[in-house]
């Protein structure tokens, strides 16, 4: 017998009970010091959470972002890739310079409104 875990972000099936438990420890925690969490405590937790994802796609923290869903963020990324791209190439042609790649993480999943 093999103990199988699925890491999900709950597009489909349910997220492990350990993280639902933790989800529920912090919204408890939430809703019993609404105004300590939302003024004093996110932006720091929202920070550090950026710093450990600029580590794993080797990034600047300032280059890093939060949104609310993959709809909500697509079309930013989209956008500022694009205009990036272009920047890049226009000052490589200008500058006879190679053109630096790129990174960008994804979920290997699919999401029908992206």
């Amino acid at each position: 017998f093999i103990d199988l875990f699925f890491i999900s972000h709950a597009s489909y099936g349910s997220p492990p009970i350990t993280i639902i438990e933790k989800c529920n420890e912090r919204r408890n925690y939430w809703y019993k010091n609404p105004e300590k969490v939302r003024y004093i405590e996110l932006e720091e937790e929202l920070r550090k959470s950026r710093e450990e994802i600029a580590k794993v796609v080797n990034a600047k923290v300032e280059n890093v972002a939060s949104v609310d869903n993959a709809t909500t963020g697509a079309p930013i990324a989209a956008v500022n890739v694009s205009k990036e791209i272009i920047d890049r190439q226009i000052r490589a042609m200008k500058e006879n310079k190679k053109i630096k790649k790129i990174k960008i993480l994804r979920s290997n999943l699919a999401y029908g409104a992206v």
